[in-house]
């Protein structure tokens, strides 16, 4: 689903659920597009959840029907607990991909994920970290 929508490399897709056993897999999906993560925690503010994702400009936000409230309403959202996600997740093949597969070859410079800082002295700030 995530390539279909464009994740590669060099694009950013953010994730917004709670610790769980779904986040870790949420990371390695989208790791496995090539494209970078941004984690967030849906516990933030609304406000500062609207600025990341207006400062980070991800292809869409990986998250599920609880969280869906505090995102704002003109973000693409794959929400992992609708039935017609699990139902388009079940048709699709599992397993490792390729360069052919990805949008673009991955190479060790691009993004892996943005972190963004505490914004104590202002506004959070996005960190990118690379491959290597």
């Amino acid at each position: 689903l995530l390539i279909e929508g464009g994740a590669g490399p060099e694009r950013f897709v953010a994730v917004a659920l709670p610790r769980s056993a779904e986040l870790v897999i949420a990371l390695l999906a989208v790791l496995k597009t090539g494209a970078a993560y941004v984690p967030i925690d849906p516990e933030y503010p609304a406000d500062r959840i609207a600025y990341i994702l207006a400062d980070a400009d991800p292809m869409c936000v990986i998250t599920g029907l609880g969280a869906e409230g505090v995102l704002p309403a003109d973000s693409a959202q794959v929400l992992l607990d609708d039935p017609a996600t699990r139902k388009a997740l079940d048709t699709r093949a599992s397993g490792d991909l390729t360069d052919a597969e990805r949008l673009a070859p991955l190479h060790a410079g691009a993004p892996a994920y943005v972190i963004y800082t505490s914004g104590s002295t202002g506004r959070p700030k996005g960190v990118v970290v690379e491959h290597r």
